[in-house]
């Protein structure tokens, strides 16, 4: 009897911790998020690269999402051996570099599409294919990870690196893209009607420069 009520009032205060820390992260988080999207978006509007405004940003998470991934959850085996100020420490340090590598690639990412091409059809599709690709990804995780899992017993580490690699591989065809791409402009041969209007308009808005 006193073991039961020992362990039953020790469960009950794990639990009691769980949902303490669940809160403080949720509130840590969407402070966190407050304060950093407008820093972070400073920042993209001030800085100028010479390969593009929104690419480099989406490269760098190329680079950094993925080990930032593996700090953040790849650790799982040696951290429930550790104290629990010890857990807390780093999952709260690797979260925010985890964090602010995404948030720093999350708009970039979006608006990457409206510099790409000037027709917004074009946008419109490009818009597009970045949710259903984002989608995707998600999905890919949820069936993918518990496979990963089970076929490297239970290797965290491992299995978000794997995860992380793809990541990279599937993120690293953005060096390839070109911001502010000119609009095609239309180079079929015009009949001489067509070309004659052509030429009256133009020297209808010649003439009206002039006075």
């Amino acid at each position: 009897g006193r073991v039961h009520r020992h362990t039953s009032a020790r469960i009950a205060e794990l639990a009691a911790a769980a949902q303490a820390l669940d809160a403080l992260a949720a509130g840590d988080r969407a402070g966190y998020d407050a304060l950093m999207d407008p820093v972070l978006a400073t920042f993209i509007e001030r800085f100028r690269f010479t390969s593009g405004r929104f690419k480099p940003w989406v490269f760098l998470a190329a680079i950094t999402v993925p080990p930032f991934t593996v700090l953040c959850f790849g650790f799982e085996g040696v951290l429930t051996q550790q104290d629990l100020a010890v857990r807390i420490t780093y999952a709260t340090v690797t979260y925010l570099l985890w964090g602010t590598a995404y948030a720093a690639s999350d708009g970039p990412g979006y608006a990457l599409g409206a510099v790409m091409t000037p027709e917004p059809a074009e946008r419109n599709v490009l818009l597009a294919n970045n949710h259903v690709a984002g989608i995707i990804g998600i999905l890919i995780g949820i069936v993918g990870m518990p496979q990963l899992l089970a076929a490297t017993a239970n290797n965290w580490f491992l299995s978000i690196a794997v995860f992380g690699v793809v990541g990279f591989l599937a993120m690293l065809p953005i060096r390839t893209v070109t911001e502010r791409r000119p609009m095609v402009t239309d180079t079929r041969p015009r009949s001489a009607p067509v070309r004659r209007a052509t030429a009256a308009a133009t020297a209808c808005a010649s003439a009206r420069r002039r006075q």
